[in-house]
């Protein structure tokens, strides 16, 4: 999932369909794996613009990421440091 996340078109789909609030606020509800992966993914959108500006924009879920830089696991530490 990940890899596909990381092709123009596929980022500009996502924004276009307005999927990438969707998955910001569906994280939470998301398991440890499938988290991680969403950040992942997450992570990749960062080098879009629009992308980063939704992200950044969002305070709730940025503040979720400052906290998980300092409480999770490795593999969700080191996703959300990509997305910060």
């Amino acid at each position: 999932p990940v890899v596909l996340v990381q092709h123009d078109q596929v980022k500009s789909e996502i924004l276009k369909q307005n999927a990438l609030s969707f998955l910001i606020n569906s994280c939470q509800q998301f398991d440890h794996r499938s988290k991680r992966l969403l950040l992942e993914s997450l992570g990749s959108m960062t080098f879009d613009q629009e992308a980063a500006r939704l992200l950044r924009d969002n305070q709730p879920f940025m503040q979720s990421m400052e906290e998980m830089q300092k409480t999770a696991d490795n593999g969700l530490q080191k996703a959300a440091e990509k997305i910060m």
